[in-house]
């Protein structure tokens, strides 16, 4: 296809031809742009990839997502080519030139990104000017040809972007799970203590108590009395402590469920999977229960004979 619109540039009465084609993508906008505003990940994605021409050679330079970035291709199937990018705007904007064969003539196209709502919508365009009889020939066959380049492109982009952003989800809520356990652990352990804490509070106003009511003497009752009002103070802040940690632990109990929660919805594969595993041995088992009976009756029969 790519060597076709080459040798159909002629210099007759000009006519344009336009190809526009959008898909929808379940991912952020930085994430798509990711993908198309760098050359090497369109060798992967796009129509023109190794396995429609295995023989090809590609050549990308420049900084990926900025004005100059280039790729250049050769091989028996796709030709001889280039694109270089002319507009870049980061998450929005993708807009490229095409040549063929050294030549100069150009062949604008360019990709647009709109996020709504967590999908992506991306626009792919191209146009160019024919020769008007290569236009009344070949134009519709060209622009259907192209088209159909741009969309199994862009099904192929969706299907990259969206494995991505699924595995970076997995992955943070893999990192979430692993948090909020690791916190959760903490707070457990913070009770724990915080209880241990009331525990020995309550231990030492007992003894301030059973103290003060032994002393005799006006000083050692004072004494006493200080004491035991300084373990009830101190009891009483364990209280608090430890009520203040079971409400911590309680959250973070809440957070780990939570997060291990959004992990499962996110793998319902291995959710899926673990039925089946399960019902193995019974099914397994099955068999075995239902021989039991045959072999018990086989003296039975043996005796009937004799």
């Amino acid at each position: 296809m790519l060597m076709l619109l080459a040798s159909l540039n002629t210099a007759d009465a000009k006519k344009t031809l336009a190809v526009t084609k959008t898909q929808e993508i379940e991912a952020s906008s930085e994430l798509v742009w990711s993908y198309v505003s760098n050359f090497e990940t369109w060798k992967n994605w796009t129509a023109w990839n190794v396995e429609t021409d295995p023989d090809a050679v590609w050549t990308v330079t420049g900084e990926a997502g900025s004005v100059g970035h280039t790729s250049e291709w050769n091989g028996p199937e796709l030709g001889e080519g280039k694109m270089v990018a002319t507009v870049t705007e980061p998450n929005a904007t993708f807009s490229y030139d095409l040549f063929f064969d050294g030549k100069d003539d150009k062949f604008p196209g360019g990709l647009t990104l709109a996020e709504a709502d967590g999908v992506t919508t991306v626009s792919w365009d191209w146009n160019m000017e024919m020769g008007g009889l290569g236009a009344a020939l070949f134009g519709k066959k060209i622009t259907e040809m192209v088209g159909n380049d741009f969309a199994t492109g862009l099904a192929n982009l969706e299907v990259m972007v969206e494995e991505a952003a699924a595995a970076a989800a997995l992955e943070a809520a893999q990192a979430a799970v692993t948090e909020t356990v690791a916190a959760n652990t903490a707070a457990t352990e913070a009770l724990t203590e915080a209880e241990a804490a009331v525990v020995a509070a309550g231990e030492t106003k007992t003894a301030a108590e059973e103290t003060a009511s032994k002393a005799r003497r006006k000083s050692d009752k004072a004494a006493a009395a200080t004491a035991l009002e300084e373990a009830t103070a101190a009891l009483t802040a364990a209280e608090e402590a430890a009520a203040a940690a079971r409400t911590a632990s309680e959250a973070a109990g809440t957070a780990a469920q939570e997060a291990q929660a959004a992990l499962d919805a996110l793998s319902p594969a291995a959710e899926e999977a673990a039925p089946a595993e399960e019902a193995a041995p019974a099914e397994e088992a099955a068999p075995a229960e239902e021989a039991a009976p045959a072999e018990e009756a086989a003296p039975a029969e043996g005796e009937a004979a004799e």
